[in-house]
């Protein structure tokens, strides 16, 4: 799960890779949210 999530969040570049995996627990217990939550702070 979290390969494709930063996989995903690769496309927005370093800064929201890096910040995803600072909050790498807090994105796998939003499970499928954790995908708009990243499109709506980098997208």
């Amino acid at each position: 799960m979290f390969a494709k999530l930063l996989k995903f969040t690769s496309k927005y570049g370093t800064k929201a890779v890096k910040w995803c995996w600072k909050h790498k627990w807090e994105l796998l217990n939003a499970s499928s949210a954790a995908y708009d939550i990243i499109k709506d702070l980098f997208g």
